[in-house]
């Protein structure tokens, strides 16, 4: 990593408006994140769990998010133009009309961006055009941030539906290696974890999101990517970030508290998949 890593620059999920980075020490160079996807990283806040992993090793990082329920990248892409996407579509284009722009030169630099698509849009037979947008967002990205990696979140299959996990991989990975972008495998750990843990549940009751462990395991798979170091060893409990006293985003409620015996089998897990995709 280039820079040492501090507390979250946190976005309004409907809208994608980053709050002002705090004043900094003088030297110091947080690593910034930012994140571009819908519901599978807002559910249980998988930014959050990201930076606080980062800081539990002695880094600092900041997040932004861009986030909006039910999105590709499709919508993302046009929502950011200001218009609705056209037919098929998952997401009308609420009022964000330039909002992506406005994080990735106003409130840059950053040193990743993330890109999440929705969770069928990279399958065979969906109309979603992941790769002509993925290619855009990336183009876009490289023009207002030179110095900023690209980076595709691997999602996972739903839990009716796991035979399609192959597809998802190997589409993502696909579309990582044309746009020379890191490529953080999520699913893949989800699939490893369910083969070597038999009755593992990580899905929320919907079989689509990501549960309390879930999405430990895929931030344990971010950190394992963006630091090069094993995850093996991080907090299985962490409390949520404060801000002046009041606590941000989850009503008082822990961060993640998952324990311990579980958080060391999924951080090992993550590990071993991150090697493999390396």
């Amino acid at each position: 990593m280039r820079h040492a890593l501090l507390p979250a620059v946190f976005a309004l999920a409907s809208l994608g408006a980053a709050e002002p980075a705090p004043p900094k020490a003088e030297g110091e160079k947080p690593v910034r994140i930012l994140f571009i996807g819908n519901s599978y990283t807002m559910v249980h806040d998988l930014p959050a769990h990201v930076e606080a992993f980062l800081e539990s090793k002695g880094r600092k990082a900041e997040v932004g998010r861009y986030l909006a329920g039910g999105t590709s990248l499709r919508d993302h892409w046009y929502h950011n133009e200001g218009t609705e996407a056209p037919k098929p579509t998952l997401a009308p284009a609420p009022a964000r009309k330039g909002e992506l722009d406005k994080l990735l030169v106003e409130q840059g630099p950053w040193d990743y961006v993330v890109l999440q698509g929705q969770s069928v849009e990279a399958l065979p037979g969906q109309p979603r055009e992941f790769d002509k947008y993925a290619a855009k967002l990336v183009a876009k990205i490289r023009a207002a941030q030179p110095e900023a990696k690209p980076v595709f979140y691997l999602t996972w299959a739903r839990q009716d539906m796991p035979e399609q996990q192959a597809e998802i991989t190997k589409a993502y990975a696909a579309t990582a290696k044309a746009n020379k972008a890191l490529l953080v495998p999520a699913g893949e750990a989800w699939k490893d974890a369910f083969a070597a843990r038999e009755g593992l549940v990580l899905h929320e009751a919907d079989r689509s999101h990501p549960n309390p462990k879930g999405t430990y395991l895929t931030a344990c798979v971010f950190h394992a990517v963006l630091t090069g170091e094993s995850p093996v060893g991080l907090p299985a409990r962490m409390e949520s970030r404060k801000e002046d006293g009041k606590t941000k985003g989850r009503e008082g409620k822990p961060l993640c508290d998952v324990p311990a015996e579980e958080a060391k089998f999924l951080q090992e897990v993550a590990w071993k998949t991150a090697q493999r995709f390396k």
